[in-house]
């Protein structure tokens, strides 16, 4: 019997293990991809948006442009994977995420510039944009449901705060290499092609990430949601209380307001900031990466101390900790 229960114990524990290692790898790499644009945006600018390859502000306006439609279709992207992944399980639907925008990435590395298609450089490269913004809205709450549905009971927040580590670990990969492409190539060559490698970099990264997804299992909540359903018991059949409208709207708004902070905050001062510093403040493009490089580290250590500490004192004082240390230090 003991030998029994503890060959379980161990099956769960690898189960547990390999949904945060395929959960935060493919986490890790959607959100390097995310943020390579923001880091290479005025490079960007003068490639694909404007006609004499100078990057000026109107271009620059363009370039953000194309970013911000990005997150306006992630709300699209995770109400559309979101629904998939209630249909035909989170595995696939991440799997199929992944894909998506691996691809977008990688063909971004090798579009055509404005010099040499005229106006179609930037319509292809909004396209692909738009296709990185489903995914990554898909990526996000389906990572997030892998974590939380195969942690422990009383470890659901440190489970969870690997989603928001892994985003801080791929925006920080993405302004690492972007700070060592600064550092060995010169200006001319950066801005010719070596603004393309972080973006074909998603080629191999995405295969690995795949890999290790079509190894994950299904959630156990998943498991136990279609079992019910192709076999319900009494009990399970009887009539379920179904939030009404209001309740439901209510949830999603109060949702969306604790995450506005987290948001508006971390893209503003993690992937906007470094071309703020050159546009603005005249900083070079390899002191504005550095800048970045150390502000997302500092970022990123300190999200799994905050799950844990959220297992232990609650999600709200947390969250509302940081929503007050976020308004008080943004003016400063």
């Amino acid at each position: 019997m003991g030998i029994t229960v503890q060959t379980r114990n161990d099956g769960a524990q690898l189960k547990r293990r390999r949904a945060l290692v395929a959960g935060s790898v493919g986490n890790f790499i959607e959100w390097y991809e995310f943020g390579v644009y923001g880091f290479f945006a005025t490079i960007i600018a003068s490639n694909f948006f404007s006609a004499d390859g100078s990057g000026d502000l109107e271009s620059l306006i363009k370039t953000y442009a194309s970013f911000a439609l990005a997150f306006f279709f992630r709300p699209v992207g995770a109400a559309l994977f979101g629904r998939l992944g209630d249909r035909i399980g989170r595995r696939p639907t991440l799997v199929i995420v992944l894909l998506l925008m691996s691809a977008a990435t990688t063909l971004i590395g090798v579009l055509p510039t404005y010099e040499s298609v005229g106006i179609l450089a930037p319509l292809l490269l909004t396209v692909l944009r738009i296709l990185q913004g489903l995914s990554a809205g898909g990526e996000f709450g389906g990572a997030v449901s892998v974590m939380t549905e195969f942690a422990p009971p009383g470890r659901r927040g440190l489970y969870g705060s690997w989603q928001s580590f892994t985003v801080a670990l791929g925006l920080l990969a993405g302004a690492g290499i972007a700070a060592l492409l600064a550092t060995v190539l010169d200006p001319g060559q950066l801005g010719d092609w070596g603004w393309r490698i972080p973006f074909l970099l998603a080629l191999p990264m995405g295969l690995v990430a795949l890999w290790l997804r079509l190894r994950l299992e299904e959630t156990p909540s998943f498991e136990r949601a279609r079992s019910v359903q192709s076999e319900p018991t009494a009990d399970e059949a009887a009539p379920v209380v179904q939030p009404t409208v209001g309740e439901t709207a209510k949830a999603i708004l109060l949702g969306i307001g604790r995450l506005m902070g987290w948001s508006a905050a971390g893209y503003t001062f993690l992937v906007v900031m470094p071309t703020y510093l050159q546009s603005s403040l005249n900083a070079t493009f390899h002191q504005a990466l550095v800048a970045s490089v150390l502000a997302n580290a500092g970022f990123a250590v300190t999200i799994p101390i905050a799950g844990g500490l959220s297992d232990r004192i609650g999600r709200r004082a947390v969250m509302l900790t940081g929503t007050v240390i976020i308004l008080v230090l943004a003016l400063p």
